[in-house]
């Protein structure tokens, strides 16, 4: 299963990014994703308090949420300014 071990962690920050992204736009969006990949990374991954990476999984898990998360970026961005364009 994709979210066994570590992985899981990644999911806890998505609402966080999808409330930024919607209500602030693509600045504050991006700064959620990099946020959320510093605390990921200081807290949760091995070896805890520094920014150091030493698994190629959590390597892997964080490249798949970053490029998971600009896709979305990009979706909620064109979505937020078709709003805006009608009201």
């Amino acid at each position: 299963m994709i979210l066994s071990g570590r992985l899981w962690i990644f999911v806890i920050f998505y609402p966080f990014i999808i409330i930024a992204t919607l209500y602030g736009g693509r600045g504050p969006g991006l700064l959620a994703v990099a946020l959320s990949c510093l605390a990921a990374t200081l807290f949760w991954i091995q070896p805890g308090g520094s920014l150091a990476i030493a698994s190629l999984t959590d390597m892997l898990g964080i490249g798949i949420f970053i490029v998971g998360n600009f896709l979305f970026l990009w979706i909620c961005e064109r979505w937020r300014r078709a709003a805006l364009e009608v009201v």
